[in-house]
């Protein structure tokens, strides 16, 4: 005589569980990659200026220049004219080096501000965003 075994909930529980591992692995693999991407397109567009003092860093998710909303705001001894020309060419040549090699992907935001100090010298204020 052939008996029906009731299985319960085991069958179910485990093809859950591997639904649900399989949904979280999906997630961090793409929040990971995007944070990596992020990382690689807007990192060389904002350079730290030569010599200058770090006054904040400020980011909203993993890592600075990562996902989210980072800033940085960063003290120089060189006048406004003086910084603002060095981003302004620095900035342009790693745009036309992306240019030149093909990888003109841009995945955020880059901004970049020179203003004058209170005391001399120049405030400087780099704003990332991206994945957001």
């Amino acid at each position: 005589m052939d008996e029906h075994r009731p299985t319960g909930c085991r069958r179910l529980i485990i093809s859950l569980t591997i639904i649900i591992m399989g949904i979280i692995l999906c997630s961090v693999t793409i929040v990971l990659t995007t944070d990596s991407l992020c990382l690689a397109d807007i990192a060389p567009r904002l350079p730290y200026y030569p010599n200058a003092a770090v006054v904040r860093e400020q980011h909203s998710f993993l890592r600075l220049f990562g996902m989210g909303v980072s800033t940085v705001e960063l003290t120089s001894t060189d006048d406004v004219n003086t910084v603002t020309s060095w981003y302004a060419r620095t900035v342009s040549a790693v745009l036309r080096d992306r240019a030149a090699s093909g990888t003109q992907g841009q995945y955020g935001q880059a901004e970049w501000s020179v203003e004058a100090a209170d005391g001399g010298g120049s405030r400087i204020t780099l704003l990332g965003v991206c994945g957001t």
